[in-house]
């Protein structure tokens, strides 16, 4: 195929010579599929370059996301520390009560048998330890932190789980100590630890001689010589269990306190409660007489433990 010329002729504007080049149908071919080529590759060039742009930008801003989300978890972690500092106050404020109070409950301290080589531990104490090793922040540096952040979060989570199982062993602690507290208070309550009436010791606990027989026999309770009418009271908490009249005890009053405690108050002259009643410690229940077999007004007192005469001057804390 015979190639085709083009002529392109180039006239100036002012009156010169005109030039002509002639260029083949071949070149002009070839020249209009370069500038197309050449087009499609800037236009990939540009795109690409702007989607760079963009992912760049999109990577600065994730960046500046995981370093905020960062700051927070760090944050957070700051305050777990706290918490766990206060559980520990709480914990060593804890075992104080418990050693002051002498406490001897079956609640376990699992953070000793952190400090002590002995074995083998409890499931709770193997517990304890893990999840106090757990409650250590866990510390990367800086551009690890951004590079392993789901590492981070994986702790907080696991620091969490570990504060909340420590705050539930606390307050296991504390309910115990609270029973104890309580049935302490109750002991106390129940104890009969005043003079149940005003007067003097006119007989002693144990052997000693009768007054009308002249025998010797053991002595069930003390006697407190005072004046006729004086005010019997109840030197503990209680509950009325026996209120009535016995040929050697005259007017009686028998309490139970609880704690296989009773206390007795014979040779009344009037009683003033009932049985079942209650009553609290310093309540009046009696008045100081002579019923019964006895020679001159007294209180004749007894306490006993299980069943058993016990010396109520050993209760007596004035």
């Amino acid at each position: 195929m015979k190639n085709r010329y083009f002529t392109i002729t180039i006239a100036p504007e002012k009156k010169r010579v005109s030039r002509k080049i002639k260029v083949s149908s071949s070149v002009l071919k070839w020249g209009a599929i370069s500038s197309v080529v050449l087009f499609l590759v800037l236009s990939y060039v540009v795109t690409d370059y702007f989607s760079i742009l963009s992912r760049v930008s999109n990577t600065d801003e994730i960046l500046l996301e995981n370093t905020r989300l960062l700051s927070e978890i760090e944050r957070i972690q700051a305050k777990l520390v706290s918490m766990n500092d206060s559980l520990d106050r709480i914990n060593l404020y804890t075992k104080k009560l418990k050693s002051i109070t002498n406490y001897q409950g079956e609640v376990a301290q699992p953070d000793e048998f952190l400090k002590l080589g002995v074995g083998p531990l409890s499931a709770e104490e193997v517990a304890f330890k893990e999840n106090e090793e757990i409650l250590k922040p866990l510390m990367l540096p800086r551009e690890k932190e951004i590079e392993d952040s789901s590492l981070l979060i994986n702790s907080v989570n696991k620091q969490m789980e570990a504060l909340h199982f420590k705050a539930n062993f606390q307050e296991k602690s504390l309910s115990d100590l609270k029973v104890f507290f309580d049935d302490q208070e109750s002991i106390l309550r129940s104890t009969p630890s005043i003079w149940p009436t005003k007067g003097w010791l006119s007989s002693k606990f144990g052997l000693r001689r009768s007054t009308i027989t002249g025998d010797v026999h053991p002595h069930k309770g003390i006697d407190i010589a005072t004046n006729f009418g004086t005010d019997v009271r109840a030197p503990a908490d209680g509950i009325v269990i026996e209120a009535g009249y016995r040929p050697d005890y005259g007017k009686v009053v028998v309490l139970s306190h609880g704690y296989h405690l009773t206390t007795l108050y014979g040779h009344n002259s009037l009683i003033t409660v009932k049985e079942g009643q209650k009553v609290k410690r310093g309540d009046k229940i009696a008045k100081v007489g002579n019923t019964g077999r006895a020679t001159g007004a007294h209180l004749h007192y007894e306490v006993r433990l299980k069943g058993k005469p016990v010396n109520p001057v050993n209760y007596l804390l004035n």
